[in-house]
């Protein structure tokens, strides 16, 4: 008798349809669980058994009482429950989420409202000055009243690829870039606008003597494959927006650059962008390139790209090598070019052994 008198049986019924982190939904509108516990023991055991139940987070729902709110903390006693009560359950109500970005991207798509037109590399966006303004400093010095571009409609711009600056801009507008957001949508975009040829030629400086990015004998084998061209497009896009994040002062900007480009760094183009880190002084991403160099050298250091690094980064490179090392940095340096060397004698040995 006195058990029963501690024990208190009651229901938990689901008054709508409720969802997972507001998508996939879990459990049906009018769902019902028979409980009984004691009338001290908090409801978060109930609570959790049937969030676990349903694969459901308990954070994302609401259980009511009439109208009252129930703390998982709470008991039977707490809340005067009674036998065959039944305790509701809700989604949890959230904020609708922002849209303000998106609003401000459309705005600028649709041209409402532009009061100038800025041309790069032979390509005109119809911006809002006081867009621009508020989010990058030259651009507020440019537009003010002083200055010629100030009262102009059309200013030409010396910045970059059009392809670039309009990456430029989404961030201006957005704080973000969808770009970046969607791995498999870099690759894919950057395939149409290379055939479609929206993504125009890069302006990065490339020298000379450094045409390929692979092995001498993986070169031969893809020449149908590749073009000659140093970076990929995505690679080439990337660099001129660091520039042009750095012409604009945008330091944000070029914080998301880095971070992208450390997720495409690899053997292959590691001393390309490690040439380009160098002349913009991005020390986090340059150490980043020699730590591939240093870990692949057997991959790199008989490459061509290799070739185009200044006598300064040869030095800083051979440095690295000798770290922890009791030798001499060139000594160390040369037992890594032979061991490079040693790797690719041998691929080629293998190769011409399985032509035979």
């Amino acid at each position: 008798m006195q058990a029963d008198l501690q024990a208190i049986a009651f229901g938990l019924s689901t008054k709508e349809d409720l969802y997972l982190f507001g998508s996939l939904r879990r459990v049906k509108k009018g769902q019902y669980l028979h409980v009984k516990m004691e009338v001290k023991e908090p409801l978060r055991k109930a609570f959790q058994y049937f969030c676990t139940k349903h694969n459901l987070n308990i954070e994302e729902i609401v259980f009511k009482l009439g109208n009252r709110e129930i703390k998982a903390t709470e008991s039977p006693a707490d809340i005067y429950l009674k036998h065959s009560d039944i305790i509701n359950i809700y989604n949890r109500e959230k904020l609708p989420r922002s849209t303000f970005s998106g609003d401000m991207w459309e705005m600028y798509q649709r041209g409402e409202y532009t009061d100038v037109s800025l041309e790069v590399d032979g390509k005109s966006f119809d911006a809002h000055k006081a867009v621009l303004s508020a989010r990058c400093k030259k651009f507020q010095a440019m537009f003010r009243s002083q200055m010629k571009e100030g009262d102009q409609k059309k200013v030409v711009l010396n910045s970059g690829t059009a392809s670039a600056f309009s990456l430029l801009l989404e961030y201006l507008y957005t704080d973000r870039i969808k770009w970046f957001a969607d791995p498999q949508g870099q690759n894919r975009e950057a395939s149409q606008h290379s055939s479609s040829g929206s993504i125009e030629k890069s302006h990065l400086v490339v020298p000379d003597k450094c045409t390929k990015t692979q092995s001498p004998e993986e070169d031969d084998e893809n020449k149908s494959k590749h073009s000659g061209r140093v970076l990929k497009i995505r690679e080439e896009t990337i660099m001129n927006l660091y520039c042009l994040a750095e012409e604009y002062l945008l330091d944000r900007l070029k914080a998301i650059c880095e971070e992208q480009l450390k997720k495409i760094l690899n053997p292959t183009n590691a001393p390309l962008i490690l040439y380009h880190t160098d002349l913009l002084n991005a020390e986090a991403l340059k150490e980043h390139c020699f730590g591939i160099i240093i870990e692949n050298h057997e991959h790199v250091l008989y490459g061509e790209p290799i070739k185009m690094l200044s006598p300064k980064l040869m030095l800083e490179l051979m440095q690295r090598f000798a770290e922890n090392k009791n030798q001499n940095p060139m000594k160390r340096f040369r037992s890594a070019m032979d061991e490079a060397e040693s790797s690719r004698r041998n691929k080629q040995r293998r190769v011409r052994f399985d032509t035979k």
